[in-house]
């Protein structure tokens, strides 16, 4: 799972860090700046930027699909994964991801039936 590239995402290296590997959250409290990026930590939860929501939720989504069994998903988490999912709809830049993605990893995303033939969401 860990060189599955549909997993793969540039990101600071000290958020990488503070962000670990806690469990994704919708949070009311503390926020830190990484220039740009806008994440909220806190008591070992995690809350990305709302742009980044659906991506995150989709590729936690896809992985569970992927990799059954494994445990990739709780329960409490996929209630919340998809309301991101529906909130932060697929984008045009993660249909043409995943289109090259495919060709390399041998699998097509979970998700990628919702893109048109273009790159596009239907």
């Amino acid at each position: 799972m860990e060189s599955d590239l549909y997993n793969l995402f540039p990101e600071i290296g000290e958020l990488n860090g503070l962000r670990s590997n806690f469990s994704m959250a919708q949070l009311a409290g503390s926020k830190y700046d990484f220039g740009a990026c806008k994440v909220k930590i806190e008591d070992r939860k995690f809350e990305p930027m709302d742009f980044a929501k659906g991506v995150v939720a989709r590729t936690y989504m896809n992985f569970e699909n992927r990799y059954p069994g494994h445990g990739v998903v709780s329960d409490k988490n996929r209630k919340l994964y998809e309301a991101w999912d529906k909130l932060y709809p697929v984008t045009p830049l993660e249909c043409r991801r995943w289109r090259q993605l495919e060709e390399i990893m041998g699998y097509r995303h979970y998700f990628a039936a919702r893109c048109g033939d273009a790159g596009q969401q239907n």
